[in-house]
């Protein structure tokens, strides 16, 4: 700004110089030619202002188009983390679990002890198709008196066969406590051969089983 102000006063003390030069020039020079000289100095020094006061441009900032981008030059995903590879359970063959059944109560006092295989025991040999009768020997543990009303049901097993279907046997007789009895149930063989088994219960008359099982296993050839 100050170098703008210095041009415009030294414009204002020469232009009455030049004035003052015209009004002192020989009256024969043309006045037209003064004024036009006047005004080509007064113009060249307006120029010379113009050009002090034109603004300098600021260079504008160039960006590097998408295409000159090196397209080598990527992002590089991270890795994932890749869960671990874990063992496979190996197949376990589950056992045969004896069924839960009804249990009698703690304060039952029907309690049995097998004694023995009167009949049929474990592995005999039946005949294919034959009609047998397996007995076994119990006594009474318990401090209840067996009645006709108890009776022998089937338990579970039988695979093979049509035992599951054998209706519920009544004990022959009554027995006191620590007394003996013999229970039997009369049964067909299958008519294949191969090894069947099955499992019975003694249920009291409150319709209760008891005690543990007992059970018969032929061989059919």
């Amino acid at each position: 700004m100050k170098k703008i102000s210095k041009i415009f006063v030294m414009v204002l003390l020469i232009f009455p110089l030049l004035l003052s030069a015209c009004s002192s020039a020989t009256p024969t020079q043309d006045p037209a030619i003064i004024k036009t000289q006047s005004a080509q100095t007064v113009e060249a020094v307006l120029a010379m202002t113009a050009m002090a006061t034109t603004p300098t441009s600021t260079p504008t900032p160039t960006t590097t188009p998408a295409s000159s981008i090196d397209p080598a030059i990527t992002n590089t995903p991270q890795p994932t983390n890749t869960p671990l590879i874990t063992d496979t359970p190996a197949v376990t063959i589950t056992p045969f679990i004896n069924p839960t059944l009804p249990r009698t109560p703690q304060y039952s006092c029907d309690q049995y002890k097998f004694i023995d295989d009167i009949t049929i025991p474990d592995g005999a040999t039946v005949q294919a198709g034959a009609t047998f009768v397996k007995t076994w020997r119990i006594q009474n543990t318990g401090s209840c008196t067996w009645t006709a009303e108890y009776q022998l049901v089937f338990g579970y097993g039988g695979e093979g066969t049509d035992w599951a279907k054998v209706a519920p046997v009544n004990f022959p007789n009554e027995v006191a406590p620590g007394g003996l009895m013999d229970i039997s149930v009369s049964l067909t063989a299958p008519t294949a051969s191969g090894t069947y088994g099955a499992y019975f219960r003694p249920r009291n008359d409150k319709m209760t089983t008891f005690g543990e099982f007992i059970w018969l296993f032929i061989t059919v050839p």
